[in-house]
């Protein structure tokens, strides 16, 4: 199963996907995990990045194309992805996993009696790959936790030849890192990585493709349809959403709730006014950064110093991750 860097016959929450570099090498990541759960290899992997950057949308997607390629049988359940939206513990770990796979457990059961029941419905429902989604909530207040977390998850991978990918922000993988190593195998175990980030500078043929798969799916007014595609328009958008996914998406759904957006049409007035409640909403602007300030250009960009703040801003990333 492979994912060409291509927009992809995949819809996630209603919007179809368009697969580029990074995409396609989280997919990929995933894909080679994956399969060595049947050579029985199962094993650990992290998928890491800020806010906003598509990773659940990666597991979404990856989930929609494995079953598409491989129809549940009855009776099975090959993925599961589970989401911790507030700090857990390995009890909780073990419910969610039975939770998802449809068991049941008593008021009274023990952590050893939850394990054991997550174990066998794992085998029973030949599940050969358990996606972790929020995992920095896997990691509580109190440090000495973090290795009965991480051993709970490793155990899966060493009894029942499973896959499992953890999904969170940068500081997981560099708090499983740093765990005290009691075993030999624990650095074997985390050292497969896949770094989702925002668009760089760099890629903004990137971000460009992704853009125009966004739009693809809304009707637009001629005069809109011909600034789309310009260059100052994608500059535009990358400016203001700061190359995030999450930024960009949000940015078009202002352009959408705006007074301008008639005839159920995108026009360029919807994202003036998109542009200005976004900017004006989530930072502090520059005085000198005057959006539509001229008739040919949304605003005088200074290009160095957006290139220099996003290149500063991917270090910080990856220094979160080491």
């Amino acid at each position: 199963m492979s994912f060409p860097p291509a927009e992809i016959d995949v819809e996630v929450r209603g919007r179809k996907i368009c697969s580029y570099r990074q995409f396609d090498a989280a997919l990929n990541m995933i894909r080679k995990l994956h399969s060595r759960v049947a050579d029985r290899r199962g094993t650990v992997g992290f998928l890491i990045g800020d806010r906003g950057v598509g990773k659940t949308t990666v597991l979404e997607a990856y989930i929609i194309v494995y079953n598409r390629e491989h129809p549940p049988q009855l009776g099975s359940k090959s993925i599961i992805k589970i989401e911790f939206v507030e700090q857990t513990s390995v009890k909780s770990l073990y419910k969610s996993i039975i939770d998802e796979l449809g068991g049941r457990y008593s008021r009274n059961a023990t952590q050893h009696d939850l394990q054991l029941m997550a174990e066998r419905l794992l085998i029973n429902l030949k599940t050969s790959l358990i996606f972790i989604d929020e995992a920095q909530n896997l990691l509580t207040e109190k440090p000495s936790q973090h290795r009965a977390i991480f051993d709970a998850i490793k155990s899966f991978t060493n009894k029942i030849d499973i896959a499992v990918v953890l999904s969170g922000l940068p500081e997981c993988i560099a708090t499983f890192n740093n765990l005290p190593k009691k075993r030999r195998d624990v650095g074997h175990r985390v050292r497969h990585c896949c770094h989702l980030t925002a668009f760089g500078f760099e890629g903004l043929q990137d971000f460009h493709a992704y853009t125009t798969s966004l739009l693809s799916g809304y009707d637009m007014d001629p005069e809109f349809l011909l600034v789309s595609e310009s260059k100052w328009f994608l500059l535009a958008l990358f400016y203001a959403s700061q190359g995030n996914q999450y930024e960009l998406d949000s940015l078009i759904q202002e352009a959408l709730s705006s007074k301008y957006f008639r005839d159920e049409k995108l026009t360029l007035d919807c994202f003036r006014a998109g542009f200005q409640y976004y900017l004006d909403s989530m930072f502090d602007l520059n005085p000198d950064y005057k959006l539509f300030a001229r008739d040919d250009k949304p605003f005088d960009m200074p290009l160095e110093a957006l290139k220099a703040a996003l290149e500063q801003r991917e270090r910080l990333s990856r220094k979160r991750g080491k």
